[in-house]
């Protein structure tokens, strides 16, 4: 089954006091391009993450959003030595200017400056069998996302494969009378020439010449048949496919401007245009598919 380029997946997972929402986006891309932003105290993960991701998806800019909470991750930390400074100071006040009263520890607890709070140092090796579910199952919901809009293109593609089928159909029904009025058309050209044929006269040449050519449409016919096929089958295949629908759709391209610059018909001409409109749709299409 095809896969879209463009999708969406989240997922969140806790445990304890610890918890993460992993979200997952996906675009069109060349290549396969990864961003990722997550919380400072994890970057050193992010070769890792880089790594999950790569296992799963081939193609596409993958934006990757952590966003990491933990409850209760601060401590009480006491600067002992600047409470005995302030302490020190305000005994020297005390004493010099006789206020009255005892200074205990209410008293310091007016001073901020005495406490602080420091964050809990992260331990990565504890986190990270936490953080790698999250991230494997975000990306389980973004492949289901871009699996389920690549059967929509799957579908689509089906259509067009169908429509470009019948003009060939009835390209190979109008051969045989443009066979017939080219050969009618050689025939009144010759007559011209009788009794006295020349076969190096230059305009019974260029007939000749014209007559060869625009006849002669079955190899573009039977390359055009080939390479639909191949694209038909090659959907029905698991894995990235998108830059082998693009080259048969050059290819396809290529023989339908050869095959409708050969043919001097109205209905062939009229069923090529079909079919350069029906593969430029494709071209659209598969450049959205990983």
């Amino acid at each position: 089954m095809i896969q879209s380029m463009t999708g969406y997946g989240q997922f969140k997972v806790k445990r304890n006091k610890l918890s993460f929402l992993i979200e997952a986006r996906s675009l069109n891309s060349r290549f396969l391009d990864i961003i990722i932003k997550m919380p400072e105290g994890i970057v050193q993960l992010e070769d890792k993450i880089k790594k999950l991701v790569q296992n799963r998806i081939k193609r596409g800019r993958i934006n990757l959003t952590i966003n990491g909470e933990r409850n209760s991750s601060n401590e009480v930390q006491v600067d002992v030595a600047k409470a005995k400074r302030y302490l020190a100071i305000f005994k020297m006040l005390k004493n010099k200017l006789k206020i009255p009263g005892e200074i205990n520890l209410n008293f310091l607890l007016n001073f901020p400056q005495i406490f602080n709070l420091k964050e809990k140092e992260v331990v990565l090796v504890e986190i990270w069998p936490l953080l790698k579910k999250g991230i494997e199952k975000a990306l389980d919901s973004l492949i289901s996302s871009r699996l389920k809009e690549g059967n929509n293109i799957h579908q689509n593609l089906l259509k067009h494969i169908t429509i470009i089928s019948n003009s060939l159909k009835k390209i190979d029904e109008q051969i045989p009378l443009t066979v017939k009025y080219h050969k009618e058309k050689l025939e009144r050209t010759l007559k011209e020439f009788l009794p006295e044929l020349n076969l190096n006269h230059p305009r019974l040449v260029e007939e000749l010449t014209l007559f060869a050519t625009r006849v002669d449409i079955s190899e573009e016919i039977s390359r055009l048949k080939s390479h639909l096929q191949v694209f038909a089958d090659t959907l029905n295949k698991i894995g990235p496919a998108g830059r082998r629908f693009e080259f048969i759709i050059q290819e396809m391209g290529r023989e339908i401007n050869t095959l409708s610059a050969k043919a001097d018909d109205f209905l062939i001409s009229s069923e090529a245009i079909i079919i350069k409109e029906e593969l430029e749709k494709m071209r659209e299409q598969v450049q959205n598919i990983e």
